[in-house]
């Protein structure tokens, strides 16, 4: 299996959102969720993992949902 480089995934992502407080906020979210799921994998708890996960799938789907709405103004409601 490949390593994951995360902090160089965390800078790419970074880059494509389209403002600092965007930024900003996903990247707390993910290092609060790394130390979450680092926690949960020390106490041998999946399932509390796995809930994890899909709290952060469905908060990063919800601020893309933000950014859209964003380049959909900025672009003068055109998508």
């Amino acid at each position: 299996m490949e390593k994951i480089n995360y902090k160089q995934e965390l800078n790419y992502i970074c880059r494509l959102l389209p403002t600092h407080s965007f930024r900003r906020s996903l990247a707390k979210h993910l290092i609060y969720l790394n130390e979450e799921i680092i926690k949960c994998k020390e106490k041998d708890e999946p399932t509390l993992v796995m809930e994890l996960a899909y709290d952060c799938i469905d908060q990063t789907i919800e601020m893309l949902d933000e950014i859209k709405k964003i380049k959909v103004v900025m672009n003068g409601g055109k998508n």
